[in-house]
């Protein structure tokens, strides 16, 4: 067997797991666990062309099943990847729970690192622009807002464009969105 022959057949047993997998929340952790402790055999057996029942294919099966259970060559780069083989090689259901759980744990990392406040992403107009908003009670429309920006006597109005003596600009039809996303800030900080 080549080595296309190996992908072809590797990419059409993750295409009928796929397929055959019922809809997303009906299937148990159990059945998941056991299809991909299934499609790791399959695949194992393939790479050492194996897919006849026989000697070879359980030893391949066992050498398989043992690597799950002490994958400790991997390093520890995949510690989380070995715990879940870990698992799937004695529970399946225990390692597909392992993996939706981590799953979950790192996109709500992800999430709230993504809601930090960054507040030297912002150039030194929106930082104003953010000061006079915060200093008013209620919502300023855009046109006030870029008056007070034109009286700072760090920003000047030329052509259509704010400009900080540091060198930040601010195209007047934009200030608009500054001042709305402004707003959205300071509210999400009350």
């Amino acid at each position: 067997m080549g080595k296309s022959t190996f992908e072809a057949d590797r990419q059409r047993l993750i295409d009928c797991y796929r397929a055959g997998a019922p809809p997303e929340g009906e299937e148990s952790n159990k059945d998941s666990g056991e299809a991909i402790r299934n499609l790791i055999l399959k695949t194992e057996r393939l790479r050492h062309c194996v897919t006849e029942p026989g000697g070879d294919r359980d030893r391949v099966d066992a050498q398989t099943i043992a690597t799950l259970k002490n994958p400790d060559p991997l390093g520890h780069k995949h510690s989380i990847g070995e715990a879940a083989f870990r698992r799937l090689a004695t529970d399946p259901e225990s390692g597909a729970e392992y993996v939706d759980a981590y799953d979950t744990e790192r996109r709500s990392k992800q999430s709230q690192i993504a809601q930090k406040e960054r507040p030297r992403g912002r150039d030194s107009i929106t930082r104003k622009i953010e000061g006079i908003m915060s200093k008013e009670t209620s919502k300023l429309p855009a046109k006030v807002v870029g008056i007070k920006l034109a009286e700072d006597a760090d920003i000047e109005f030329i052509e259509d464009k704010y400009r900080h003596k540091d060198g930040s600009t601010l195209q007047a039809r934009n200030l608009d969105s500054r001042v709305w996303d402004a707003w959205n800030r300071i509210s999400k900080r009350i």
